[in-house]
């Protein structure tokens, strides 16, 4: 094999080398956009999901704002209404945690 044929074949193979890293930087860059977008739409939906309680909760506390508030204007507080607003709570709050009803003091 002369000179010229052997720099021809060294070049062909630098040249193959080079377009495999490209191909290999191409596929990197894909599976990292792939992994970002994974990420993004997991963080959406944990939003999701956070919104959705705090929506529930913001419609707690303005119930028992309510209730509050009809109980400083001197109202009796009804029964039904507050044995529905403890099951609520109990069903959210797992027995013995610190946010359930059984663990509050009278």
């Amino acid at each position: 094999m002369g000179t010229e044929a052997l720099q021809a074949f060294v070049h062909g193979q630098f040249d193959e080398l080079h377009r495999l890293v490209l191909l290999e930087e191409k596929r990197a860059l894909h599976l990292v956009d792939l992994k970002e977008a994974v990420a993004i739409s997991q963080t959406a939906e944990k939003m999701a999901e956070i919104s959705a309680e705090t929506e529930k909760l913001k419609e707690e506390m303005a119930d028992i704002t309510k209730k509050l508030s009809a109980i400083d204007h001197g109202e009796e507080p009804n029964p039904a209404d507050m044995m529905t607003t403890l099951r609520k709570e109990s069903r959210r709050d797992p027995p013995g945690s610190a946010g359930s009803a059984s663990n509050h003091a009278p």
